[in-house]
């Protein structure tokens, strides 16, 4: 049972030291859980900036689209304005039926006006290629830093979901550390009154027992005394017919000597009676009976 206690015991002290252990990584895993959970807010936070670019770059497209589209459609204007002014010289020199005197010095405004056309055009051209740079390359960088942290972000979610399965394992273990522990505790709390009521019942039988051996040997003592009384009446009549025997078998210098030997069970405690205690020669004895009496002459 001691043995059974200790052992238990042992067992215990082991399971709270566990506990202790498994208790400090499941507080080492939430603290990385929560620097974890940290970093993802970051990376949440730099992604939702990232969007807000990515909208501002939409809406400056949107702008220089609708710039672009502006621009064109003032190019158009001019080249219906400029056509137009070219059919009406055309008609007018047509019609016309003075001859004119050019000036050499006087500018070509046809010559002018293809000419503020093409600048024109070659401006509106560069400003379109120009937006379309600026917005492919602010696309691809936005493109590549949203793929960056979107695999930054499918790996912290992985890790995540890894700790807290984890956490969830750990959490399991130290329930099921627990409910070992209180079953063993419940366990030796039963042992522990089985244990003491063991003890009570066997002090009980203990004290059962004292009480009995003292009655009994009160009750042997006084049986004693009795028996020792009754054989001295008993044996008091017959001791003269045992003298006259005495001295028809033995000699003269020889006293008989006898005792009286083997009593029943209950009366061997019993103080013995010797007769005659004279010298006796050492010779072989002869057994007596008399009734339930045995007495024993040598």
């Amino acid at each position: 049972m001691r043995d059974l206690i200790e052992s238990l015991t042992k067992e215990k002290g082991a399971a709270d030291i566990e506990r202790g252990y498994i208790e400090e990584e499941v507080e080492m895993w939430r603290l990385k859980l929560e620097e974890e959970l940290a970093l993802k807010a970051e990376a949440e936070m730099i992604l939702r900036e990232f969007r807000e670019d990515v909208d501002n770059a939409t809406l400056q497209k949107a702008d220089l689209e609708r710039r672009v589209e502006q621009l064109v459609a003032e190019i158009e204007f001019l080249k219906k304005l400029h056509d137009e002014e070219v059919a009406d010289l055309t008609k007018q020199i047509q019609e016309s039926t003075v001859t004119v005197e050019l000036d050499v010095d006087r500018p070509d405004l046809a010559a002018y006006l293809r000419s503020m056309r093409a600048e024109i055009e070659q401006v509106a051209s560069r400003n379109v290629k120009e937006a379309e740079k600026w917005y492919k390359t602010k696309f691809d960088t936005l493109k590549e830093h949203a793929s960056k942290h979107e695999g930054q972000m499918q790996t912290m979610k992985q890790e995540i979901t890894t700790f807290c399965n984890q956490v969830t394992d750990l959490q399991n273990q130290i329930d099921s550390i627990r409910a070992r522990n209180a079953a063993l505790e419940q366990q030796l709390e039963d042992m522990e009154v089985g244990h003491l009521e063991k003890m009570a019942g066997l002090e009980h039988t203990i004290a059962q027992l004292e009480n009995q051996l003292c009655e009994t040997k009160e009750a042997f003592r006084g049986g004693g005394e009795e028996a020792g009384y009754f054989l001295r009446g008993r044996v008091r009549p017959i001791i003269p017919a045992l003298e006259q025997q005495s001295q028809r078998s033995v000699p003269p210098q020889c006293p008989a000597a006898w005792r009286l030997t083997q009593l029943p069970q209950h009366l061997l405690d019993a103080p013995s009676i010797t007769f005659c205690p004279e010298k006796a020669v050492s010779r072989p004895c002869q057994t007596l009976h008399i009734g339930s009496v045995h007495i024993l002459k040598c």
